[in-house]
């Protein structure tokens, strides 16, 4: 590949990552979630990852019979994971399918504390732990 095509093709993720991310915290007025789970609906996140890199944008989840299915678009990449309750946690397994680390996978754990979304991030192979948060969008 060469450095225009890499240029040209980043360019053009960019553009795209912008345009879903508008899409994601544009304001609505309908009510996001109405089935009182507390987990489901869309988040705005920040977060650091176990690497230390920091990040931010807009997760996603949803709940389909006794399993979740999450969607994250934020600054690099973009993961998907499932993950099931154990007790007041969502237990997830994610993967990054599209950006920075395609590939790399590891697991998360959110509790909602204050109608904030709280979780802890690892890597397959490395020892550290991310922290990440989400906040609904208003």
């Amino acid at each position: 590949m060469t450095p225009l095509s890499r240029r040209v093709l980043l360019g053009t993720g960019l553009v795209v990552f912008a345009i879903v991310l508008g899409l994601f915290i544009a304001p609505n007025p309908a009510e996001l979630d109405d089935d009182g789970d507390p987990f489901t609906g869309r988040w705005l996140v920040n977060g650091t990852d176990p690497l230390g890199v920091e990040y931010s944008g807009a997760l996603t989840i949803s709940e389909t019979g006794s399993e979740y299915e999450l969607s994250w678009i934020v600054t690099g990449f973009v993961r998907t994971g499932s993950g099931e309750l154990e007790d007041d946690r969502l237990e997830v397994s994610w993967e990054v399918v599209q950006g920075i680390g395609p590939g790399r996978s590891g697991t998360a754990t959110y509790s909602i504390e204050d109608d904030l979304l709280s979780g802890t991030l690892t890597i397959d192979g490395i020892d550290d732990l991310g922290r990440e948060e989400g906040f609904p969008p208003r």
